[in-house]
């Protein structure tokens, strides 16, 4: 049904660019409003966010990575971040720069997993908002910068996956019980068209719709994106999806499965001053091309988030962080809508390495800030 062939018949507004899929049908872009206006100045160089209900009241509470002060936990209250009172995760690990979320011990609380420079460390949750120190002291790759979690191997528990900058493997942790992960290394280097890697982010979803979680690696000063498919506890050799990509890669995401034509759909953002979505699609056959782009409406995109998604039509929202603007990406399986209007983000909050995620309980993202080092919650009204 969809190909590297698709056709356009997009019509292209002051407001709006829409781009139809096969032309299924016809949309109109959304308009995004809000406001960044709370702003908390953190001068330890904040990197990294998540969200997870951490105290048990079914609120989705934030933690927040801050490279030379530890880890900040804002908690929910009535339905808004209290972000004058975190309770500050000293003892974790040294210089944090990326936080996730995830069970690693089992017991269906959510705890906290942060990476460093060289490490990866662990909090346990008690279930009230009260963590400990696990003494886990993973090996990361160099200069980590960010993390997947899922549960790779179907135990119940949480895995770590880990990229660095400047090393050339990936580092996969697959729990073999409570608290107690065996390290997989995934060679980079062996595929004769790559003979170096320099990574900076990855993301996590099943590509292929086999039950299984496969990591997603764009590189940081080459337009490459690479593939790491999850066999059921292992990683198959990486594989570069695709080389057509028009400019760097800032960050790649699964989209959806297509069931009826068995091909599997990526979201990637790449470029600076003239940033685009390319849709990049993998067949049976594992052949992948980029599909469609669009060009977005704000420059220098540094993150994606899927804001919502549902199990029909495979559609849903994506937020895009920009170092000055939040857009947003509409999509189902006959179309993809990018809105030419955005949010502006404080200009407190401008600058290198901004990177966000939604908080649907408060309907806000969570934004982190680089210059003025900082975090600021932009309130969405659509």
């Amino acid at each position: 049904m969809y190909s590297a062939k698709m056709q356009v018949c997009g019509l292209i507004t002051a407001l709006s660019l829409f781009v139809c899929l096969g032309c299924g049908g016809s949309k109109v872009s959304q308009p995004a409003s809000g406001s960044a206006d709370s702003f908390v100045p953190l001068k330890d160089k904040p990197f990294s966010v998540a969200y997870a209900d951490f105290n048990s009241d079914g609120r989705l509470d934030a933690a927040v990575a801050v490279k030379y002060a530890g880890i900040y936990v804002y908690f929910n209250r009535e339905g808004h971040l209290d972000l004058s009172a975190p309770l500050i995760i000293r003892d974790l690990i040294e210089m944090p720069t990326a936080v996730a979320v995830g069970d690693f011990n089992g017991d269906g609380i959510q705890d906290i997993a942060a990476t460093s420079e060289k490490f990866v460390g662990v909090a346990v949750n008690d279930g009230s908002g009260h963590f400990t120190n696990s003494g886990l002291h993973l090996n990361a790759p160099r200069y980590g910068f960010n993390m997947a979690l899922a549960d790779v191997n179907h135990d119940g528990i949480t895995d770590i996956a880990v990229v660095g900058a400047m090393d050339r493997e990936v580092y996969v942790y697959t729990s073999r019980g409570p608290l107690n992960f065996e390290l997989k290394k995934v060679d980079l280097t062996g595929n004769a068209q790559q003979a170096d890697l320099f990574a900076k982010t990855l993301s996590v979803g099943d590509i292929d719709n086999d039950g299984y979680a496969d990591l997603i690696i764009p590189e940081t000063f080459e337009p490459n994106v690479w593939l790491l498919r999850n066999k059921g506890a292992s990683f198959s050799p990486a594989v570069i999806l695709t080389t057509s990509m028009e400019q760097k890669v800032a960050y790649a995401v699964p989209l959806y499965y297509d069931v009826p034509t068995k091909t599997s759909y990526i979201a990637a953002v790449s470029g600076t001053a003239d940033p685009k979505l390319e849709v990049i699609t993998i067949g049976t056959s594992g052949a992948a091309a980029v599909a469609q782009r669009y060009r977005l409406p704000a420059g220098s995109p540094v993150h994606i988030d899927k804001i919502s998604s549902t199990g029909t039509n495979n559609a849903g929202r994506l937020i895009i962080t920009h170092d000055t603007a939040l857009s947003f990406v509409s999509f189902d399986r006959d179309a993809i809508t990018v809105s030419d209007q955005i949010i502006p983000l404080n200009s407190k909050c401008g600058g290198y390495g901004i990177m966000s995620a939604y908080n649907k309980d408060i309907h806000a993202s969570l934004v982190v800030c680089r210059n003025t080092d900082g975090v600021a919650v932009v309130h969405l009204n659509d």
